[in-house]
């Protein structure tokens, strides 16, 4: 929901029972009101709840840092190897969540729990790879496209890409430092 209590974002073939499963997919603009972020907690708080924000890219960085075993790691850098880290084995009505491949475990050793959600296209029209991508938004801007990370079923990376702000709709995981 968004601060003003409307839904924002769709759930994948904008369905509420696969909403309520997967949680949500949002547009840049939709997740961050249009409001990019920088710096350790400096995101906007888009449609996330009071006291946390959307991620930006130093958040990012700061968590691959973390399961990079303290070695530091950039936001663009593609985080080879380090997928296995945040993925969960998982199944749905008997189907598995990432199909298998050889190679890449699922051993979410920080327990940050991430499922293949899917995405959406074409401003919410066109849903694609539920059970295989995993996509999360980060604030940050490049080029004046936004911002997001990804995980695919058989790549044990966690790479960043930009696209189109109204066009993709991914997820979102909020953060939220003490300070």
């Amino acid at each position: 929901q968004g601060p003003d209590g409307d839904l924002i974002g769709v759930g994948f073939y904008q369905q509420d029972v696969l909403r309520k499963i997967f949680g949500s997919l949002y547009s840049w603009n939709d997740a961050t009101g249009g409001v990019s972020g920088s710096g350790l907690g400096g995101g906007p708080q888009g449609v996330c709840p009071p006291g946390w924000t959307i991620p930006t890219n130093e958040d990012w960085a700061d968590l691959g840092t973390a399961i990079n075993g303290g070695n530091a790691i950039t936001f663009n850098s593609d985080w080879s190897g380090l997928a296995t880290h945040l993925t969960v084995e998982a199944s749905f009505n008997t189907e598995r969540m990432w199909p298998y491949s050889p190679g890449f475990e699922k051993k979410n050793t920080y327990g940050w729990n991430a499922i293949p959600c899917g995405h959406s296209t074409d401003k919410y029209s066109r849903f694609r790879h539920l059970l295989q991508y995993g996509m999360w938004w980060s604030c940050g801007e490049t080029d004046g496209k936004g911002q997001y990370r990804y995980i695919f079923y058989n790549a044990n990376s966690v790479p960043s890409h930009a696209v189109d702000k109204d066009d993709i709709g991914v997820s979102v995981r909020c953060v939220r430092y003490h300070k």
